[in-house]
This record gives C-alpha cells, sequence and structure tokens, in this order.
C-alpha cells in the first residue's frame, strides 16, 4: 500500500510562513485589507487536536507520523517506511502570499 497523507508537521509549516508574510508586510506599511487572499474557515480547539484543518476551504485530515503508523498497525498493515514528500509552495498559500514568502 502507497499512501501520501498531509500532515500535520506541514500545516504547522504553512502556519508559520503565512505569520512571517504577515509580519513582512506590516513592516512595509502595506494594509493587510489591500490584499485580496482567500479566507479559510477557522479551525476549532477540537479539530487541531484531531488534526483537521482546511485545506482549500475543505475540513482535511491531516496526520502525525506517529499516529498514522500506529493507525495503519492497528488495521493490520505493515508498515515498512515513511518518507515526506517535497512540494512547491504554490497552490498551498495563496497567491500573493507565495510571492511575498519567496522575497523573504
Amino acid at each position: 500500500l502507497f499512501m501520501v497523507v498531509p500532515s500535520v508537521e506541514s500545516h504547522v509549516l504553512i502556519g508559520k510562513r503565512r505569520l512571517d508574510w504577515l509580519k513582512g508586510i506590516k513592516e512595509r506599511g502595506i494594509k493587510l485589507s489591500d490584499i485580496k487572499t482567500k479566507k479559510e474557515p477557522k479551525v476549532t480547539p477540537q479539530d487541531a487536536q484531531r488534526g483537521v484543518f482546511p485545506i482549500s476551504g475543505v475540513r482535511t485530515q491531516h496526520f502525525r507520523k506517529k499516529d498514522l503508523k500506529n493507525r495503519l498497525k492497528e488495521l493490520g498493515f505493515n508498515v515498512l517506511e515513511v518518507h515526506k514528500v517535497e512540494y512547491e509552495w504554490e497552490g498551498t498559500l495563496d497567491e500573493p502570499t507565495v510571492a511575498s514568502i519567496l522575497k523573504f
């Protein structure tokens, strides 16, 4: 079985990048209201604890490596390897965000 799943670690990193971007925007004196970005739904504490975060407005289960490995073992799978999949930021963050982050 081969799986590619969104990770909690990736969601956290995207959040950090977004905060860096917001800080850079404020330092440049740009009003956030002048920038058009997509608004993601707010995450409830219960969803965050379960690893459920929005991707393009859709609540999506994200996994911690340890939790995924344990769940697969519970289902009778023998986990042989776990690897990260590298991907581009485009499509992960809003367009203006991508362009701005790459300048940092």
